[in-house]
């Protein structure tokens, strides 16, 4: 994990100790959060969606919470796709985010091994390695049958929309890893 993402979670972790009045306007720490959000990473994307739909330390507003959730969702953050589902069907917002209907979203593929086993241990081992692109998405293992009568079994994640998925793949492979978009 890089050192700026373990200073956010340091002062993210240590932001939530605070009194709720403890700062009259926005605390730098949020300034900080906001700076790595506008950097691309998905974790502080949706740390900020949390704290604007919560109010937390912050005005609360949905509009802005919906933005960095989407941003997140969009980077893969399967929790900020699921803000936004139940903002949306709380009325909340209105046709922002990721479909509801799951047989839409897409999913990466990123390895094919020949064992459940070998695929829980290999999403493990890049999700180390890809923390912040693998982290939020969650495993599916596709078992397939091979020409030759055999059993192997693909590895991929999801659920992501379409460019999402791409985005992942894109910067996957960027990193040296091999991915494949998958549609549904």
């Amino acid at each position: 994990m890089s050192t700026p993402v373990l200073r956010l979670l340091l002062k993210i972790a240590l932001f939530a100790l605070l009194p709720a009045g403890a700062f009259a306007q926005t605390p730098a720490s949020l300034i900080d959060l906001e700076r790595l959000a506008d950097g691309g990473s998905a974790a502080a994307q949706y740390a900020l969606g949390v704290a604007y739909v919560n109010g937390d330390r912050v005005a609360p507003d949905a509009g802005r919470a919906a933005h960095w959730f989407d941003l997140a969702a969009k980077r893969g953050h399967v929790e900020a796709r699921r803000h936004l589902i139940f903002m949306r069907a709380a009325g909340l917002i209105e046709g922002a985010g990721l479909p509801e209907n799951p047989d839409v979203l897409f999913r990466i593929q990123v390895a094919t091994v020949p064992s459940e086993a070998d695929a829980s241990r290999e999403w493990r081992r890049l999700q180390r390695r890809h923390a912040e692109a693998l982290a939020a998405l969650e495993m599916a293992v596709v078992p397939f049958d091979t020409a030759d009568g055999g059993k192997l079994f693909r590895l991929q994640g999801g659920p992501l929309d379409e460019e999402s998925a791409r985005a992942v793949c894109l910067r996957l492979r960027e990193e040296g890893s091999t991915c494949l978009v998958i549609r549904p």
